[in-house]
């Protein structure tokens, strides 16, 4: 399952259309509509009843929106977690025992 429209179904789940899911995702109306075929031929169910003012969500896209959205949350805090780590890189420093060095601080060398 392509996280890219796990997200595009998410976006499209909460604000009914496909255009105002567009415009949230930056990206043009029938990437939005492709993500949807794509995710219910993935998955044999139908997401959503296509009306004339917008998307009504079917039981199946309830649970996917449900379970998807615990999907990009952990996606996103695995991201986060890296991305947290590369902030703050560990400092090493090997020192070849040859060389005298004296702490300063402590005064052992």
């Amino acid at each position: 399952m392509n996280l890219r429209n796990l997200r595009y179904f998410c976006a499209a789940y909460e604000v009914r259309t496909t255009v105002g899911a567009a415009r949230q995702c930056h990206v043009t109306q029938p990437v939005i509509s492709n993500a949807i075929a794509q995710l219910e031929e993935e998955l044999g169910a139908q997401l959503f009843t296509r009306q004339q003012r917008g998307l009504l969500p079917t039981a199946a896209a309830q649970r996917l929106y449900r379970l998807g959205g615990k999907l990009l949350a952990d996606a996103e805090a695995l991201v986060e977690t890296f991305q947290d780590a590369a902030s703050h890189p560990r400092l090493s420093l090997r020192v070849h025992p040859s060389m005298n060095i004296e702490c300063a601080t402590c005064g052992v060398s």
